[in-house]
């Protein structure tokens, strides 16, 4: 289990933390984004939603089915903020790998 915690579906299931590996934190995630320049009231409306949206009971229960913990930025900034730290990551672990696209 590469999340940084144990997953509902699979309690038994030791992190890669756990299990001695500490920089083997790695999850998948999805966001929704609006273009730039959307009007704040617009972006702060659909945040909203989408908290109120992942705060059902009858959401979380379906993505706890398919071993999916629902989390939720605090924030648009929060999420921008995630999502750069992630692109800095993954973007170094591309350039050190010599990956390239043919």
């Amino acid at each position: 289990m590469s999340t940084s915690k144990r997953i509902e579906a699979l309690p038994q299931v030791p992190t890669m933390v756990e299990a001695g590996y500490p920089e083997m934190v790695s999850s998948s995630w999805q966001g929704v984004f609006v273009p730039a320049g959307t009007p704040r009231p617009i972006v702060d409306k659909l945040h909203a939603a989408l908290l109120a949206t992942m705060d059902s009971p009858e959401i979380k229960q379906r993505f706890a089915g398919g071993g999916v913990d629902v989390v939720t930025s605090k924030s648009p900034e929060d999420c921008a903020t995630f999502v750069a730290a992630e692109t800095s990551r993954w973007g170094k672990v591309a350039k050190e790998s010599g990956a390239t696209i043919d």
